[in-house]
């Protein structure tokens, strides 16, 4: 085993000089390097089409029982303990016991965007319409915060390392991670992989040519000889070998999943930006090999910032003909139910199997990170969000918003919050997007874009609202961190 003193990552060594990357191991460490804090992490967990509010928040009766914040306008809130039952349809059985405490769920957050035109997966991270957009304007608002933390080495120590960023797809998808030219005022995708096996290979070492004689040659076997030398150490306490042990159990599966129903002709080819395109046969197996791959990554200290995103281009096929938690789905998921009515029991299966997904992403993090106090839940941020709000009329307001995790205290979990008044208006979501870069550390000059009004996201609302042609202060505030939220 080698170690590496300045990040503090561990690697089996193989066969050819292959790396293979591992939890954080205190035991096996110098002891003037064995304690540290947890690294900052971010994962986000992005889906299109909206969903049906009265199904993701808590009950009238529930909801009943938010109390108003003193000294912050419009802002109420409850521990999400104190909801009785399941937290609502969508967060069920799961979301129950221990793990609300490290969850929130905010409602009342709005995309205060001219354009209504839906379908635009920039408003999850950059809080603007981007490419395509009408007006086309809004291109000039620059890039998602997760490329913005990840190349700044206050949100992300290990900037340098581009396999500290990883961005997943589902095929030709939508992608919700964006770069900015401001001297061609081009917004554009940030590196993405479209195939788990691409990934992989690229994260954790293997082989990438298209012969399936190579393909075949696990990572896991060429460190074969290194791990069974490092798990029968003395040094390495119980708690270690445990998390050593399903690690490599982890990656052993994970990888032949991948191997096993990846077409043979669809090798993705090695190094960031990989165009690979595959059939998604199973569109809830791939999700899986994909986290499966995010969560090993980050918990052995290679990724601190990542996306996910569990819906393709539209969505028009990737449901059809299956079943959702009971539901026949015999229609598109778009085309079919969104445009007709978001209160089906079609739409709220399929949001329900999204929920098992950001459930089986926490609850996979939720496990001890050697080295500190708390978990990787704990040391990290995992937002799921959504690109809109109401999927029918692809409106922004009221945007989804769930977090779990505290990054290790900096924000304040376990509470269901309500920042929207009697008519239901909400704060400026692009206040949250601000909120998540300066509890990473950042300031504004960090995220401050040429071309914009100060502050962050869409600046395009100014002279249009409700009150005297422009929205009220604490409504259009896109400066400030969302109140609250911060610890």
């Amino acid at each position: 085993m080698i170690y590496n003193p300045k990040t503090r990552r561990q690697f089996l060594v193989g066969t050819g000089g292959t790396l293979l990357a591992i939890p954080f191991l205190p035991s096996l460490m110098p002891k003037a390097l064995a304690q540290t804090a947890g690294a900052k992490r971010f994962i986000c967990l992005g889906q299109d089409n909206g969903r049906f509010a009265t199904d993701w928040y808590p009950n009238v009766i529930e909801s009943a029982k938010l109390k108003t914040v003193t000294g912050i306008q419009n802002m109420r809130e409850m521990a999400m303990r104190d909801i009785s039952g399941n937290i609502s349809p969508i967060f069920g059985a799961a979301f129950n016991g221990a793990i609300r405490d490290k969850m929130m769920i905010i409602r009342g957050l709005d995309g205060l965007w001219r354009n209504l035109q839906g379908h635009q997966t920039s408003t999850i991270l950059a809080g603007n319409l981007g490419a395509g957009a009408n007006p086309a304007w809004e291109v000039k608002n620059g890039p998602s915060i997760d490329y913005i933390m990840a190349k700044n080495a206050k949100s992300n120590p290990r900037a340098a390392d581009l396999r500290s960023y990883l961005n997943l797809r589902l095929r030709n998808g939508w992608d919700m991670s964006f770069r900015y030219n401001a001297a061609t005022n081009v917004m554009s995708s940030a590196d993405r992989y479209n195939s788990p096996l691409a990934a992989f290979n690229y994260i954790f070492g293997g082989n990438t040519t298209a012969a399936p004689s190579d393909r075949n040659k696990k990572v896991v076997d060429q460190v074969f000889e290194n791990y069974k030398t490092v798990i029968t150490s003395r040094k390495l306490a119980k708690a270690e070998r445990d998390v050593l042990q399903e690690h490599i159990d982890t990656l052993n599966q994970l990888q032949t999943s991948i191997i096993a129903t990846t077409p043979q002709a669809c090798v993705g080819p090695a190094g960031l930006g990989g165009t690979a395109d595959y059939n998604v046969v199973n569109i809830d197996r791939v999700i899986k090999q994909n986290m499966d791959l995010m969560i090993a990554a980050v918990k052995c200290g290679i990724v601190n910032i990542g996306t996910i995103m569990l819906t393709d281009a539209v969505d028009d096929t990737v449901f059809s003909n299956i079943s959702a938690n009971g539901v026949a789905l015999n229609g598109s998921w778009h085309g079919t139910y969104t445009h007709t009515s978001m209160e089906s029991p079609q739409i709220r299966a399929i949001i329900q199997r999204f929920a098992g997904h950001f459930s089986y992403m926490i609850n996979q993090l939720n496990t001890p990170e050697p080295g500190t106090a708390g978990t990787f839940l704990d040391n990290s941020l995992v937002y799921w969000g959504n690109a809109m709000g109401h999927g029918t009329n692809h409106s922004y307001n009221d945007m989804a918003v769930a977090l779990a995790g505290g990054l290790a205290g900096k924000i304040k979990t376990g509470r269901y919050i309500d920042y929207s008044n009697t008519q239901g208006q909400g704060r400026n979501y692009c206040s949250f997007l601000v909120a998540i870069m300066q509890a990473f550390g950042l300031s504004q000059a960090d995220y401050q874009q040429p071309n914009v009004a100060e502050g962050f996201g869409s600046d395009t609302l100014f002279g249009y609202g409700e009150t005297g042609g422009k929205y009220e202060a604490w409504r259009a505030d896109r400066k400030s961190p969302t109140p609250g939220l911060l610890a």
